[in-house]
């Protein structure tokens, strides 16, 4: 009995346990385990917030272009049904490339006052940010509290159309996070003075 119980103790004191290298590299191994999928899902919340920001810019930027289009097309049947003489860019309040500074203007779809309104100076930087409405969801200049995007419209004529066709570009910016890089969607798009033989101031 004395010999296997001096065996039993042998045993015990032989066992080896986790050492302090074993039990470092465990908790590495864990860590990055755990860190990596934590990474992946920032980036990917980062990447969602990204392509957020992007369609609601690119559709800030349509909006605008098609006001512009309204108020033209409102312009042109207002010729044409009341036989009055308009130019076919009237409203719109914008100094063309190659005429005066070449202000850069705002553009305000739900204004009841003022849709187009001219920035401050030639620079997008003197334009004022969009403001948002939380209660309608809307961006606009009037109502709400300002938002992170910058709108702003520029029209030019098209060389050699006796100005009659214009190209009208919308830029939206935005910071990407606090101190991130200034993003931008830009849209062109050409509109015409689509009725042709009516008369209008130029």
């Amino acid at each position: 009995m004395t010999k296997l119980s001096n065996q039993k103790d042998i045993k015990k004191t032989t066992q080896k346990g986790f050492t302090l290298i074993e039990t470092l590299v465990a908790i590495t191994v864990l860590t990055i385990a755990v860190a990596a999928p934590l990474t992946l899902a920032a980036q990917s919340l980062m990447a969602a917030y990204t392509a957020r920001d992007q369609v609601t810019a690119f559709h800030l930027a349509q909006e605008a272009i098609e006001t512009v289009r309204a108020q033209r097309d409102h312009n042109i049947l207002n010729v044409v049904k009341n036989g009055g003489v308009v130019d076919w860019l009237d409203g719109l309040d914008v100094e063309l490339v190659g005429a005066g500074s070449n202000k850069p203007f705002l553009v305000d779809s739900l204004s009841t006052s003022n849709n187009f309104i001219l920035c401050g100076g030639s620079t997008a930087s003197s334009c004022d940010y969009l403001k948002f409405d939380t209660s309608t969801g809307f961006y606009g200049h009037e109502n709400g509290n300002s938002s992170r995007f910058k709108r702003f419209v520029r029209i030019t004529e098209v060389p050699g159309t006796n100005a009659e066709e214009m190209t009208v570009r919308a830029e939206v910016q935005w910071r990407a996070g606090i101190l991130g890089n200034i993003r931008s969607v830009i849209i062109e798009e050409n509109i015409y003075k689509w009725v042709a033989g009516i008369i209008t101031t130029p």
